[in-house]
């Protein structure tokens, strides 16, 4: 009979645990499945908001050019391998994001990340 565990964060039994792996290199271990994956969502969702939010509030005074141009500055600074790794990020964001709600206010942004799934994805779907 094999050993059981508690879930460290729901109690959950389980046969085996897992470890989480969050963004700022901090991890949580004795983790069920589920709860695992969730602190791992919940831990991205937080990076990528604190981000978007801060290019929110840049953009707003109307500076998208020189934060596109910083954007790249920085970008190609990066390791190369990892520059490749954000724009499957990037395209991952498109195929969400084309299917968004929109209405006036951000219509265009929805079409146009429908414009650039298109054109990068393999299939041209």
């Amino acid at each position: 009979m094999s050993e059981l565990f508690e879930c460290k964060h729901c109690g959950k039994e389980i046969d085996s645990t897992y470890t989480a792996y969050l963004p700022n290199r901090e991890k949580i271990e004795g983790l069920c499945q589920d709860c695992k994956g969730t602190a791992e969502d919940c831990a991205v969702f937080e990076l990528a908001d604190k981000a978007v939010e801060a290019l929110a509030n840049y953009v707003n005074g109307g500076n998208t050019k020189r934060l596109g141009k910083a954007l790249c500055d920085s970008f190609v600074r990066k390791h190369r391998y990892l520059q490749g790794e954000v724009m499957q990020a990037l395209f991952h964001f498109f195929e969400a994001y084309k299917d968004t709600h929109h209405d006036a206010r951000n219509e265009w942004a929805v079409k146009y990340a429908g414009r650039c799934y298109k054109w990068i994805s393999p299939t041209g779907e």
